[in-house]
């Protein structure tokens, strides 16, 4: 073998040979090198290759040895780990060692090739060789060579030199009798102690240059390990330079920072000596401290704290009585103490005595005299607290483990082991485990209750964070915000007071940016201003946090001001006033004479100062200490300004003094500074928007520093560090005021915002926040003027995602400029883009990258190397110079694999499916296996979705094909199938999108084939994609259920239940549709005209007959034709029409099949919830075709197939009522038993749910029936073995049911058997005694008015339901004419709940909140607030109160008309009842007249519900919240109402409620136009949008506005489930209710009252409300929306209904 490779050899090129030779791990033995391949470069292999080998035979290179030698050492001096191997192997040690030995006649030459390669040998070989040519210089000298004893120095000192040099790391040579100028040379090789640094520095003390190396190297020789380490030789090393006048120039002069040390180190000097003077050394302290250490009994009253500056310097064997001293004086002077030791410590550390600081520290803390000076609780936080800023500052730029070892404070020590060296030890470990559960029970407190009760220590743990990304939910979040504990506030004040904590920060907020804007553009300002009650802990959380930031050097007396102000928060017996020397406060003082938030801290001292009333505000002292600091600190001045606000406003109520100061401050702002901007928008929320806001109405010209110019530059400072919402606030404030004078006409008027008072500026403000937020819909409501403007038409053309028209505009950032190039497909421009984001976004990789010094880099370096990389996040944001943003770190977090969140932007799902192709890419090329393979294609095929529903199609294709060609590199080595049919569907459905549906149809068409074999998923979405096609491009709506039908059949036996839902839904929603459109056609004007012709032929055809048969056979020919063409046209169109009813009888029962194949499907998912939510958007639309075609032998037989089958009667607990109506109606029905099927099955399942909607009817005329179908029930369950239990909750309920009728039908007013009493002021009733309900088994029901849980079915246990615990014995009523009675009762789960008993007619509310109840399901979000309703009869109810919320009217007016708002306000304004009154005059007037008393009544009736949001959230943030609450309640009730034609909405009707902003309507009985059709003065408008309810939104624009987007957005929802809204409409009109009967209505004829009312709600769902030609969402709305603003129709309402508020 070794000869052919030898051959092999011999016949390679050279190049062909080291390419090949360098393959081998390990040279052959026995195979030698060709002669003709004994080259340099050759024999350079061929040498690396056997360098491992200890038996390799170099005796055959004897005769080139030099030339290979040298080469090695080339070699060597450029790979680290050659060297290390030749020093290692035996036979180059040799070889290089006879190297140097060669003619030993020539010791010079001998010498220098010893200097030269002495580095390749080993240490024993290195000392060996140095003696060979020692000894044979003495010996040529005892010869008498020619050689002389100054040759022999020379020798040894080279030779010395060179094995000095070269002694490897930890084997320092050591020894007293070196040559000096030799260790000077190379003193990183030297071993110092005491005695030899003496004697090294005497002998150069004629060479101070040299001795000033040795020097140089002991004070900086700190950053190696401990035992290195030489800070104990720093006394004895500068004493002797001290003593050295010369040498101590030349160390000035020469060694950084040395007159540091010298001061670091100036009580081992003489105070008398030249050079102490010469320094300027503190020669009275060293003085003191000198004397001190001689005699610290007689001279320990010299020592201060000023002294621990000098006195800490001293010799660790004096360290005793410093550490004895410092306790002492700290029981006295704290603050001082820990300011002095701090300075000490940070003079250390900067001068690289990190260990000698560490040690130090321990001596303090393990001193007896350190646990009796702590026993005090205050200063032992004190100065724990800077013992943690001491420690964080040691191990900032360097962490080593010795010197975490030294730490005492536990928390911080394995905090630093775990996450900055990464190893914690053995012995270590149970210790630690103790540490993780501490900080575990301190996040679970953090998630509890914000920062009180935790140790605000642990926020600067590492550790912490890292359990609170795991533990922190998005509930958690949101349930904390309702309790006013703003998460996100308290990282946002970590973030800027501790900056090295960001990198923990950074994935908190990654996770969570989608939450709010206050996460999104986070860093922002606190929602909750700090008030008297939060303020300690607010100053202390500051304290601390100020206290533990190492990024940020304190000015002298700093620090101690913050020991001090903390001390004083606990315990007022430590304020000290004249903590900082009178010099240094002078320069303080000057130094921020200027400074805005230190001038306001004074301003506001005087104004805000505590008298005898105001002591429990704050403490006097405490309050003194704060407002000292403030004024010259202004870091603690942006802590305590907002506070001084907050008492000058809510205690002292000097709200002018306030504002005038804030606006006077912006003269001095800088605009470039964050901390005072930041402040500023604190002191904003500090005053209230509210107390902002009084200024609206000013004059500005005898009031100018309310002047508006303060408010516009206040805005803008906001605007330009990102505080949105801020400014946003500031200018809505601004508009009112501008618009004032407007204001009460401008809805009425139309007026814009260009017709106010400087409008431009205000518009040029709006634009710039607008912009700055991205928001296109506000832009748009904003003048024409401004539409065209640059940045105006990029956020539109984003939001439009018009991409090209994107590439034009020049204010995109390389960021934008990449991704939006690559969703044109256009080709990447390396002059504007971001190359590595383009290489991320196409998944090309061809450049390394080394350093990693942005985001994007870090995110291609990870996809580059995937699971070879061990950079960690950390480690890169490091080496950043600027910090990622949360944008950029979420995509960092995703490339790194380490995300716990989902991607949702598509540079995010961009980059995870990047990783997943290059994964899946990398396991094929190592002969991994395919699992998963198949979840990323879904993965792949919903990011392509997204970016074709951006209009990215040719990302998505070239997305697609990438992926495609990687399965299909998989389908030969794969085992199990891959889904590449998924990804081809996708394609031909971007390919639809992109505008061409026919390549898609057949490119789809083509697959049919392939359907049975293709996966669950691929033969939806095949399904899915061709019927949809079909339907919308080729108009064949037959086919396209056909195709679903197909697709069906094919996932009946799949597991996959989604999947199959999928397209059963789809199915159901065709099918409905299509039954839609037949019966729309048989009611157009076609299908009526085909009826009539068949009965006119059919008429004529008979007399033709008559008519023949009186003339027997004599009629003539023409006649006869005639005839015979009736016959053939009669036949023709009777053939129409009932092919038409075929159809439809058809349509009728594929809707039928399919959704009750759907809800079979749907009960088979895992979430109840999702499953009763999608169930109720399929129940009430089949029940409408079920009854209608309840005489269909196919629907029929469907129906009774569904009640013998498994039901899923959870699905139709929302259709009892409509079940039960039909089942209990006295019209006879052949649908009836299976319904009643159905209601069995209902009551066995779920009794307690559904048994008092059936109950309702047992006291009407068929009672009968309930009574026998209860029977029935018992009949048929007799044999189970839960009947009697069954029997005994049907009973209970019975007797409950007819307990609650007697409650609701109870009359109070001069009902003696009630009691009344007077409780709390408030007039109440007391329940009769005798009443039925206390005679009932309540505790064992649950509560009526509560949505109850639904379990298991036959589950009869109250366990989980929320049953009666007991009542009050008391009850309220209501205003009303029936008097509703309001009763409190305690549910089983602990909380009060309130009800409502009234005797009224409420089965038409329950139907209607069920139609709200759908709607909310079909949103997918709970936008209506609903209540339940529980009918007892057809006379009475019990209905769910609406806790937390009060009537509009009561908000506005008060309830007798003249109050509320409007009278605290504007109390010289009339009051609500005189404007109705005003109305009322002229409701019978002409239009003109009414229009014009309107007009008046607005001009003198100003809005003012804007206030309501200013007072009641006075802060910005949760200000800005509660308007878009308010705004999309608004928007969702508008559009809902104004579909069902819900009337009747006066300001009683709505309810408001105060902590959400949210409507709630009530009182629903005039629905589908009842109000405008019926009553005597009919309503106008189609929803309720006044100048009141529009007034907090007023800037915002009425028709193009965001409210008119909302609005059509939730106006194409609803049109999207059009049917279904239809289908509850109907079922909700069969019931009956009074005001959709007729006065005559025949029997077997529906209601034509109902089918116009129907037929109404139809066309608003197609947007022919308004005419023939159907109109667009967006149109439609604008139109209703100018309807509801309208004077003239406004005017025209009942006054009662109070148009005018």
């Amino acid at each position: 073998m070794y000869k052919k490779l030898y051959q092999i050899m011999e016949d390679q090129e050279e190049d062909e040979f080291l390419q090949s030779a360098r393959h081998f791990s390990k040279w052959p033995q026995n195979l030698t090198l060709p002669i003709q391949k004994q080259t340099i470069n050759c024999m350079a292999v061929f040498f690396e290759a056997n360098l491992d080998n200890q038996l390799v035979d170099l005796c055959q290179w004897s005769d080139r040895r030099k030339v290979l030698v040298e080469m090695l050492a080339e070699l060597a001096a450029t790979r680290s780990e050659i060297r290390d191997k030749l020093q290692k192997s035996m036979p180059f040690n040799k070889f290089v060692k006879e190297c140097i030995m060669e003619n030993r006649g020539d010791l010079y030459e001998m010498t220098k090739r010893f200097e030269k390669y002495s580095f390749l040998l080993s240490i024993r070989n290195l000392i060996v060789t140095r003696m060979i040519i020692t000894n044979e210089a003495a010996r040529l000298l005892g010869d008498g060579e020619t050689i002389s004893e100054t040759d022999i120095f020379i020798i040894e000192k080279r030779t010395l030199s060179t094995c000095i040099r070269n002694v490897s790391e930890g084997k320092e040579l050591s020894g007293y009798t070196l040559d000096p100028y030799t260790v000077a040379a190379n003193v990183h090789n030297v071993h110092f102690d005491h005695i030899n640094v003496e004697i090294y520095l005497e002998l150069l003390k004629k060479s101070p240059f040299f001795a000033q190396n040795i020097v140089r190297h002991l004070l900086r020789q700190n950053g190696k390990e401990a035992e290195e380490e030489t800070w104990h030789l720093h006394a004895t090393v500068l004493k002797i330079v001290m003593k050295d006048e010369k040498l101590l120039a030349v160390c000035v002069a020469t060694i950084p920072n040395m007159v540091r040390y010298l001061k670091v180190y100036q009580i081992h000097f003489s105070p008398k000596s030249n050079a102490a003077k010469f320094l300027h050394l503190d020669m009275e302290s060293i003085s003191h401290c000198q004397s001190y250490l001689r005699k610290p009994t007689k001279s320990s009253n010299l020592i201060t704290a000023a002294n621990f500056l000098t006195l800490f310097g001293c010799e660790k064997r004096t360290w005793k009585r410093p550490i004895l001293r410092f306790w002492s004086i700290f029981k006295q002077q704290p603050a001082m103490c820990c300011e002095k030791l701090l300075i000490f410590a940070e003079e250390c550390v900067e001068l690289g005595l990190n260990h000698r600081i560490a040690c130090l520290l321990r001596a303090l803390t393990t001193s007896e005299f350190c646990r009796k000076a702590l026993c005090d609780e205050y200063l032992k936080i004190a100065f724990q607290l800077t013992y943690r800023s001491i420690f964080l500052i040691l191990s900032k730029n360097e962490c080593r483990p010795e010197i975490v070892e030294l730490c005492d404070d536990m928390n911080l020590r394995y905090d630093l082991l775990q996450h900055q060296i990464k190893h914690v030890a053995a012995h270590h470990l149970e210790h630690f485990e103790r540490f993780e559960t501490k900080i575990a029970f301190s996040v679970e407190k953090f998630l509890k209750s914000g920062i009180d009760g935790i140790d605000f220590e642990d926020l600067g743990l590492v550790e912490f964070y890292k359990q609170l990304n795991e533990n922190l939910t998005e509930d958690a979040i949101r349930s904390n915000e309702a309790r006013n504990i703003y998460i996100v506030d308290i990282l946002s004040t970590i973030w800027l007071q501790l900056p090295s904590i960001r990198p923990q920060i950074l994935p908190i907020l990654a996770r969570f940016k989608h939450i709010s804007p206050a996460w999104t553009n986070f860093p922002q300002p606190p929602h909750i201003s700090t008030n008297e009650k939060s303020f300690l802990q607010h100053l202390r959380f500051h304290l601390y946090l100020k206290m533990m930031n190492i990024s940020k050097s304190m000015t002298q007396g700093e620090y101690a001001t913050c020991i001090m102000m903390l001390l004083t928060s606990y315990d007022s017996s430590h304020f000290v006033a004249d903590l900082i020397e009178k010099k240094q406060l002078g320069k303080l003082k000057l130094q921020q004479r200027r400074n805005v938030l230190c001038i306001l801290s004074r301003l506001l001292k005087d104004q805000a100062v505590m008298g005898d009333e105001d002591e429990t505000i704050i403490d006097p002292i405490l309050f003194k200490a704060i407002t000292k600091a403030s004024a010259v600190f202004e870091d603690t001045a942006a802590c305590i300004v907002p506070f001084l606000f907050k008492i000058c406003v809510d205690f002292k109520g000097k709200y002018d003094k306030c504002v005038i100061n804030l606006l006077g401050c912006l003269k001095g702002v800088n605009a470039e500074d964050e901390i005072v901007v930041r402040c500023l928008a604190e002191c904003v929320d500090s005053i209230g928007l509210n107390v902002i806001a009084r200024y609206e109405r000013l004059n500005i010209e005898t009031h100018s520093e309310f002047g508006v110019k303060w408010f516009f530059k206040l805005s803008r400072l906001f605007l330009k560090h990102g505080f949105t919402t801020h400014s946003f606030a500031i200018a809505n404030i601004l508009f009112d005021r501008l618009s004032a004078r407007k204001r009460n006409t401008m809805m009425i008027d139309r007026t814009s915002l260009d017709r106010i008072d400087r409008s431009q500026e205000l518009i040029n403000l709006l634009v710039e926040i607008y912009v700055a937020e991205g928001n296109s819909v506000a832009l748009s409501s904003l003048p024409p003027a401004v539409q065209n403007r640059p940045d105006v038409r990029q956020v539109m053309n984003k939001s439009s995602k018009e991409w090209l028209k994107l590439l034009s505009s020049n204010q995109m950032d390389s960021w934008e400029l990449t991704i939006v190039q690559w969703m044109c497909g256009i080709q990447f421009n390396a002059i504007t883009g971001d190359k590595y984001l383009n290489s991320i976004l196409r998944c090309n990789f061809n450049e390394y990258t080394k350093k990693i010094d942005s985001p994007l880099k870090f995110v291609y370096f990870q996809l580059f190397h995937l699971s070879t990389s061990t950079l960690e996040i950390e480690e890169a944001i490091s080496s950043m110079p600027l910090a990622p943003t949360i944008d950029q770190m979420r995509l960092m977090i995703i490339a790194n694999a380490t995300a716990s969140f989902e991607p949702q932007s598509v540079e995010e799902h961009v980059v995870r499916a990047v990783r997943e192709l290059r994964e899946t890419s990398n396991r094929r090329k190592s002969g991994g296996n395919v699992k998963g393979i198949n979840e990323k294609t879904t993965r792949m095929v919903k990011l392509a979705e997204m970016l074709t529903e951006n209009k990215a199609y040719d990302a998505a294709i070239n997305l697609l094909d990438t992926w495609e060609h990687e399965c299909l590199q998989w389908t030969s080595v794969a085992a199990e199938s891959i889904d590449i049919d998924l990804i081809r569907i996708c394609k031909q459905h971007v390919t639809c999108r992109s505008g061409d549906p026919r390549m898609a149809d057949i490119n789809l068409r083509t697959m049919h084939p392939r359907v049975p074999v293709m996966s669950d998923l691929a033969i939806a979405e095949w399904s899915l994609a061709l019927s949809k096609i079909t339907i919308e491009y080729r108009n064949d709506m037959e086919e396209g259920i056909r195709i679903l039908e197909f697709g069906c059949k094919h996932l009946q036996n799949k597991d996959s239940v989604e999947t199959r839902l999928k397209v059963l839904l789809k199915l159901h929603s065709v099918c409905i549709g299509q039954l839609s459109k037949l019966e729309e056609y048989r009611e157009t004007r076609t299908y009526r005209m085909k009826q009539q012709a068949v009965t006119a032929f059919e008429q004529q055809i008979q007399n033709s007959c008559r008519t023949s048969l009186a003339r027997g056979n004599s009629g003539d020919e023409w006649t006869k034709k005639t005839v015979q063409r009736v016959r053939k046209e009669h036949q023709f169109e009777k053939n129409d029409l009932e092919k038409v009813d075929n159809s439809l009888n058809s349509a009728a029962r594929k809707a039928v099949s399919s959704g009750f194949d759907a809800l079979l499907c749907i009960s088979q998912l895992e979430d109840d919830d999702e499953a009763i939510r999608a169930s109720s958007l399929i129940i009430f639309p089949l029940i409408d075709v079920i009854y209608k075609y309840e005489t269909d032998v196919g629907v029929i037989a469907l129906l009774k197939e569904h009640t013998k089958s498994k039901l899923p009667s959870k699905l139709w607990i929302s259709a009892t009522s409509h079940i039960a109506s039909k089942c209990f109606s006295i019209e006879k029905s052949q649908i009836t038993r299976h319904l009643s099927q159905i209601l069995c099955h209902l009551i066995y399942d779920y009794p307690y749910h559904v048994l008092h909607t059936i109950l309702m009817y047992d006291d009407e005329k068929n009672a009968s029936k309930v009574k026998g179908f209860l029977k029935t029930i018992f009949d048929a369950r007799a044999d189970q073995r839960d009947s009697s239990k069954l029997k005994e909750i049907v009973i209970t309920i019975r007797e409950a049911h007819q307990a609650y009728r007697e409650i609701a039908m109870l009359d109070v007013r001069g009902n003696v058997r009630i009691q009344r009493v007077e409780i709390n002021g408030k007039t109440m009733y007391r329940w009769p005694h005798d009443l039925k309900i206390f005679k009932c088994k309540l505790r064992q029901l649950p509560i009526p008015t509560i949505s109850q849980k639904i379990g298991c079915p036959g589950d009869y246990s109250t366990t989980d339901l929320i049953t009666w615990k007991r009542w009050k014995d008391v009850f309220t009523i209501a205003d009303g004419i029936s008097t509703p009675k309001i009763w409190e009762i305690e549910g089983s789960d602990g909380k009060w709940y309130k009800t409502v008993w009234k005797k009224d007619d409420v089965r038409q509310d329950v139907l209607v909140e069920q139609m709200f109840d759908v709607t909310n399901n079909m949103l997918e979000k709970a936008m209506l607030r609903t209540y339940n309703v529980v009918p007892l009869d057809t006379e009475c109810g019990v209905i769910e109160f609406c806790g937390g919320t009060v009537s509009l009217k009561e908000v506005m007016c008060g309830v007798t008309r003249e109050g509320g708002l409007h009278r605290e306000f504007n109390s010289e304004e009339v009051s609500a009842s005189k404007v109705s009154s005003m109305m009322r005059q002229v409701q019978t007037e002409s239009t003109e007249t009414r229009r014009q008393v309107f007009v008046e009544i607005c001009q003198q009736y100003s809005p003012v519900f804007r206030h309501f949001f200013y007072t009641n959230f006075s802060t910005a943030q949760i200000w800005r919240q509660k308007i878009i609450n308010y705004r999309q309640s608004l928007a969702t009730w508008s559009i809902v109402c104004y579909i069902v034609g819900l009337g009747d909405r006066h300001a009683s009707n709505i309810l408001f409620d105060q902590k959400l902003c949210t409507f709630v309507h009530i009182d629903l009985g005039m629905i589908l136009e009842y109000s405008k059709r019926t009553l005597p003065v009919p309503e106008q408008v189609p929803f309720r949008i006044t100048r009141d309810v529009l007034d907090p939104i007023l800037i915002e624009g009425i028709e193009n506005g965001q409210l008119a987007e909302e609005c059509t957005q939730i106006m194409e929802k609803l049109k999207e489930n059009g049917k279904v809204i239809l289908g509850v409409a109907s079922a909700l009109l069969r019931e009956t209710m009074t005001n959709f009967r007729e006065a005559e209505q025949a029997a077997g004829r529906p209601s034509y009252i109902s089918e116009m009312a129907i037929g109404r709600l139809r066309e608003k769902l197609r947007g022919t409300d308004d005419g023939v030609t159907a109109q667009s969402s967006n149109l439609q709305i604008r139109r209703l929306l100018r309807e509801a603003t309208s004077a003239d129709n406004l005017s025209r309402m009942f006054c009662g209904w109070m148009p005018f508020l």
